[in-house]
């Protein structure tokens, strides 16, 4: 408890430590992986998506808009689809700090995922193969709430809205 709270990461000698355990028992087990992507936290890293049509400079200029990092201060890449260009990004200090404490307890990490796309990526795959078109999916998070529009296993559209379980909580308690 207290290690990541709210996305945030903020015992690193504890997550290191228990990276560290989690790495001990995988090998007292015979389970021989050493390698894993780390996921980034919802709460640490922004979806948006653009038209196919979307320059270099559409991007730069979107991130400008609706990110409060500058490009230098993000790590960011992006998706490119028949209809959308979905991008992602996170802060490099919160990633480079997060791979830095994986690495220190013996991890290799092999990738980064952003929670939402892979969040997407499995409700595509336990969707009934029947499923065609698009579908939504609303994360009611402790500080805010995400929507994203996706179209089979690709976001097409998210939204962000400051309010979530926090508040809807302690606003159901008051009525």
């Amino acid at each position: 408890p207290g290690m990541i709270v709210q996305g945030d990461l903020h015992d690193l000698p504890a997550l290191t430590s228990l990276f560290g355990s989690v790495l001990a028992y995988l090998k007292t087990h015979g389970i021989k992986i050493t390698e894993v992507v780390l996921g980034i936290a919802e709460s640490q890293s922004y979806l948006l998506t653009q038209p196919a049509s979307s320059t270099h400079a559409d991007v730069i200029t979107l991130m400008a808009k609706e990110i409060p990092f500058t490009a230098d201060e993000l790590y960011f890449d992006s998706q490119l689809t028949s209809t959308y260009r979905v991008l992602g990004a996170a802060p490099r200090r919160y990633v480079d700090t997060l791979i830095q404490t994986a690495e220190s307890a013996g991890f290799t990490v092999a990738g980064l995922d952003l929670e939402g796309l892979a969040t997407v990526r499995a409700i595509a795959h336990a969707l009934p193969k029947e499923t065609t078109g698009a579908w939504g999916l609303i994360d009611f998070g402790a500080t805010r709430t995400q929507w994203m529009l996706a179209d089979h296993d690709v976001i097409c559209e998210t939204l962000r809205l400051p309010i979530a379980g926090t508040a809807l909580t302690a606003s159901l308690v008051e009525t």
